[in-house]
């Protein structure tokens, strides 16, 4: 049974005696198939004669691992097996089977769908980017055209000033997102994050940012003196991107995001947001907090993935809903509170 199949096998004594080795093995230690071509100890490679030598003598089997095969040419995959009966196991020394597959076409084509994964993601980001920053070039090379002939006129210098701030905002924005992704965002045991501060902050940013001025927040905290320990540029952050997301689900940027803030018994802060628009779709939620996702034509997909990524650096949890009678909420963040308040309950 053991010569039929593909990977090779050895089998060793008690003694360290090689028994059996069938021809696949006998090509991984570089010898002849001949049934006359004997496999001897010495003829083990050091990475594999240590573990077969503590798995016989202490009875100590490592987890399956990797080594090169002869000459260091392919990946093989080792695994310790005891060759005894079950009523023999706990005796030392022991038999023991070594069973090697040959994983290099298999690591090849793992690393060929590596490679073509981070091309794919590399083509992705860069499609991303192009679209985003020309989006914010077509205003500001508009104006920098008129800008010799109409730069007298007031109406001109509105539009060129509202085209800066708002361009430049988008700019910013998509540098911050990306910061936060590849960086991390540093929470602190030391620093104090006021929830209702961050919450009114984050708002504020993304109201002044998306131009929405006839956006409203209605916020519902029972915990006014709320706080965590973290960082408080980081969580007002999160509270902007989500506020900007929930201002642009909203029709024409006019009616209101609601969010309460609350806590249970066991010390966790739960925030829930919901505004007037058609809340997250049951075909998109599972996606909608990957990197670059997005059902809008604008923006790179990167909100609501980084979001999430501060919260879990914050030792908090994110999650999106579909809305229901029984959780009529677009989305639930979950916070650890370090410091407790007997008089807000």
């Amino acid at each position: 049974m053991l010569g039929s199949i593909s990977s090779g096998a050895l089998v060793l004594s008690e003694h360290l005696e090689v028994l059996y080795t069938n021809n696949s093995a006998k090509r991984f230690l570089g010898k002849g198939t001949e049934d006359s071509e004997s496999v001897e100890w010495g003829d083990l490679p050091s990475e594999l004669a240590g573990p077969i030598h503590r798995a016989v003598e202490l009875g100590e089997l490592p987890e399956p691992f990797s080594i090169l095969g002869s000459n260091n040419i392919g990946q093989h995959k080792i695994s310790l097996i005891p060759f005894a009966s079950n009523d023999k196991l706990p005796t030392l020394p022991r038999p023991v089977m070594v069973v090697i597959e040959d994983y290099t076409h298999i690591e090849a084509s793992k690393q060929t769908a590596l490679d073509d994964s981070k091309s794919k993601l590399i083509t992705l980001i860069a499609k991303r980017f192009a679209h985003e920053i020309r989006n914010s070039l077509v205003p500001l090379t508009t104006h920098m055209q008129l800008i010799d002939k109409k730069i007298d006129q007031p109406k001109f210098q509105t539009s060129l000033k509202t085209a800066l701030t708002r361009e430049t905002g988008r700019i910013k924005r998509l540098s911050e997102q990306m910061l936060y992704l590849a960086e991390h965002s540093k929470p602190s045991s030391h620093d104090e994050v006021d929830l209702e501060r961050a919450i009114l902050d984050g708002f504020g940013r993304a109201k002044e940012q998306s131009g929405a001025s006839d956006i409203q927040l209605n916020l519902d905290n029972t915990l006014k003196a709320a706080t965590i320990h973290g960082n408080p540029e980081g969580i007002a952050y999160v509270f902007e991107e989500l506020f900007l997301n929930s201002i642009q689900s909203n029709q024409n940027g006019a009616g209101a995001v609601a969010i309460s803030l609350r806590r249970n018994d066991e010390d966790i802060l739960t925030i829930c947001i919901r505004d007037d628009g058609p809340g997250f779709a049951s075909d998109t939620i599972q996606n909608a907090t990957e990197p670059f996702y997005s059902t809008r034509t604008t923006g790179v997909g990167l909100g609501l993935s980084v979001a999430k990524k501060i919260i879990e650096e914050h030792h908090g949890f994110m999650q999106l809903n579909t809305r229901s009678a029984q959780a009529d909420w677009d989305i639930k963040i979950e916070l650890p509170a370090t410091l407790t308040h007997p008089n807000h309950t």
